[in-house]
């Protein structure tokens, strides 16, 4: 299973797996059930991109959404899961939180992928109006020891300068969103304050 929501198998399970638009690539893919048998018996693809999966369940331990209709075991239930892609892991390491910053600064940091698509964009915004796009696939093997065989490793660093010039003074959020190339992409982002200075 590649970056599942259950990795183990219990009994027989009911079984997702996503490829990507050209179908030749696997996305992700999962178990669901507990620990008895649980069967699928439907799966369909919404229009938000998620994966809608149905079925039955012999398994008292079967996950239960809070405020279910009935939320524990009575023997032979159905289920409906609502599953979604993970999104790719961002990470600012540059600069940290709270700086005080007067003219320019450097954005730095590294994300990966959470499925078989690689990173295609990384964009910078402050206060929720991007400002730029980040220089994305600088060598950063530290970053794929931890999370290896991801697309992209070990080229997974972003950079972008700052110039905070046309900024009023006060606290500014800035957030880096990184998009991977699925046909529904899927997007992760960090943030951090900066300050600048009255």
């Amino acid at each position: 299973v590649l970056d599942p929501v259950q990795s183990a198998q219990g009994g027989l399970d009911a079984f997702v797996a996503v490829v990507g638009a050209s179908g030749s690539a696997l996305s992700w893919s999962t178990y669901l059930g507990g620990a008895a048998d649980d069967q699928g018996t439907g799966i369909a693809l919404g229009p938000d991109g998620a994966v809608y999966a149905v079925g039955f369940t012999f398994s008292s331990d079967m996950p239960v959404t809070p405020g279910a209709y009935r939320d524990g075991y009575a023997g032979g239930d159905g289920f409906l899961f609502k599953l979604t892609a993970a999104t790719a892991i961002v990470q600012i390491e540059h600069p940290t939180a709270g700086p005080i910053i007067t003219s320019t600064v450097a954005v730095s940091g590294w994300a990966v992928p959470n499925g078989s698509s690689a990173i295609g964009s990384v964009r910078v915004s402050v206060d929720g109006i991007q400002v730029g796009t980040a220089t994305y696939g600088f060598y950063r093997p530290d970053v794929c020891n931890v999370y290896p065989g991801r697309p992209g490793c070990p080229y997974v660093g972003f950079y972008f300068t700052l110039n905070v010039a046309a900024l009023s003074p006060g606290s500014h959020t800035v957030t880096v969103s990184a998009t991977d190339t699925e046909a529904n992409p899927n997007v992760g982002s960090d943030t951090v304050t900066i300050t600048i200075p009255y």
